[in-house]
């Protein structure tokens, strides 16, 4: 379950103490000569703070985030205006290459994009009857739930199928209610 990095070093595997508690640990191996037998020098080191101090970045990139969007909500004339700026700033936060934003249309109950970061004009154009065609069974957003296509090239839904032909290698579909 270790990550490796280049040069042998790795986090993400699991230590244990002297009393047998498990930690969060990250190893360092490097290659000793000496002579034909090959050897290693391994340091494994407790990166608990490491992960502590990563959650507290993330979180306070987190909160910038959302202060701009508060801020930009505030300053906003209307609605249009707030949402057109919010597609940069969660793609920016989120360090992803797209970002759009679809509403139900309250009248047709139909999807619309109605701001995006990112995504191709034929996408933006597609995107509401790739995220809910008409003829699919329990289409995607229906259930106001969450929904992460790790590996769209795989093909096995519609909706990867049909984000993957737009260059998307995954993609996290967020309902917001």
């Amino acid at each position: 379950d270790r990550a490796r990095g280049p040069g042998g070093a790795g986090d993400g595997g699991v230590g244990r103490g002297g009393g047998g508690s498990g930690f969060p640990g990250g190893i360092g191996l490097s290659p000793v000569r000496t002579g034909d037998d090959p050897l290693y020098a391994a340091a494994i080191r407790d990166i608990s703070e490491t992960q502590r101090a990563r959650q507290a970045l993330a979180r306070a990139r987190y909160d910038a985030f959302v202060t701009q969007i508060g801020q930009l909500a505030l300053a906003a004339t209307n609605l249009d205006s707030a949402v057109e700026h919010t597609p940069k700033l969660a793609a920016n936060a989120l360090n992803v290459a797209a970002v759009g934003i679809v509403f139900r249309h309250a009248q047709r109950q139909a999807l619309q994009v109605r701001a995006a970061f990112g995504l191709p004009d034929e996408l933006f154009d597609a995107l509401p009857s790739i995220l809910s065609p008409p003829d699919a069974p329990g289409r995607p957003l229906a259930t106001d739930q969450p929904i992460v296509l790790q590996d769209c090239t795989d093909g096995t839904a519609q909706i990867d199928a049909a984000l993957a032909d737009y260059g998307f290698a995954s993609a996290v579909l967020v309902p917001l209610i």
